[in-house]
């Protein structure tokens, strides 16, 4: 490659924009001439690339509804996609989670995320995140006030097909702290039905003080991850996912997501279906499956979950 040639640049800006490396177009494209890019309305900066939001209803099964041990739960979240130059950008989003239990109790949780991404060169990227969590616990008569942080980072490097990710997230609050580690492989195979798989393997360190004993603990776990996706049609994009092991304060998809509700999560499955009905619009639906451990009942028991997302490009 001639890094001084502009159709090579041009062509490898394609390229990464219809493979779904959005940040490394975002590379080559800086070195596009300002005419080209005024022609194809490429712009360096954008305060508002796109937002995103989703809402999730999530009901456990019937005898906990019923006996009023775990009701309901909904999460609420949107977001904000800023490019600040062609290496650069920013992505905030605000969460809240509800949920009451126990009849009289409930958890209300605030959170506040904020994820940079830095393109190093064609194929390498680096980001950096913040996330402030703060968590309201009522438990009659007294209410708990529990403020968390977490930083987060990754770097991404593309060999060829594959996507390779090494990441880590360190959270803590009053009670808690939990050091995370990961490793991601992704690979995309082209033909009459796109497909990209992605395997993860993340390990867990988590040391605190238990509320019921008030004894010290050390708990060191593992989570696995398993992803496939595919286009069976032009438009449409369809991931089914399976995760296995302890998720309780576990942060998935690249440091979107924490897991911290009042039951850990023990395996989780689910299938979404995404349509890009315009260059600029997408909408998403997302159906789960969670088995999740009730430590006062020393139960395991199942809940299902709806999600639905939107994603609009300015």
């Amino acid at each position: 490659m001639d890094s001084s040639d502009e159709v090579n640049h041009l062509y490898l800006y394609y390229n990464a924009l219809n493979t779904g490396h959005f940040l490394s177009s975002r590379y080559h494209a800086g070195k596009l001439k300002p005419e080209t890019h005024s022609e194809l309305q490429i712009r360096s900066v954008q305060p508002i690339y796109s937002i995103d939001a989703e809402y999730s209803f999530k009901r456990p099964e019937r005898f906990y509804i019923e006996n009023e041990y775990r009701m309901d739960a909904q999460y609420r979240r949107i977001g904000l996609h800023s490019l600040l130059g062609h290496h650069l950008s920013l992505y905030q989003t605000i969460s809240g989670f509800t949920q009451d239990f126990d009849i009289v109790n409930s958890t209300n949780q605030l959170e506040y995320l904020a994820i940079a991404s830095v393109q190093l060169s064609s194929n390498s990227t680096l980001q950096a995140g913040y996330r402030y969590v703060g968590t309201r616990s009522v438990i009659e008569p007294d209410t708990f006030y529990t403020p968390g942080h977490s930083l987060n980072g990754s770097y991404m490097q593309t060999i060829g097909r594959f996507d390779l990710t090494v990441g880590f997230n360190w959270l803590t609050n009053d009670y808690v702290t939990v050091g995370q580690w990961g490793f991601q492989l992704g690979t995309g195979f082209a033909g009459a039905i796109p497909v990209y798989l992605t395997s993860s393997i993340y390990k867990l360190n988590e040391s605190g003080i238990n509320l019921s004993t008030f004894e010290e603990y050390n708990y060191p776990h593992y989570v696995f991850n398993q992803t496939v996706g595919f286009m069976p049609f032009r438009k449409t994009w369809i991931e089914t996912s399976l995760t296995l092991g302890d998720q309780n304060y576990f942060v998935g998809n690249n440091g979107m997501y924490l897991y911290n509700s009042q039951d850990p999560v023990q395996l989780k499955t689910g299938l979404s279906l995404t349509q890009y009905f315009t260059p600029k619009l997408a909408l998403s639906l997302h159906y789960g499956l969670e088995q999740k451990y009730n430590d006062d009942l020393d139960d395991k028991y199942f809940q299902h979950g709806l999600t639905a997302g939107i994603i609009w490009k300015l």
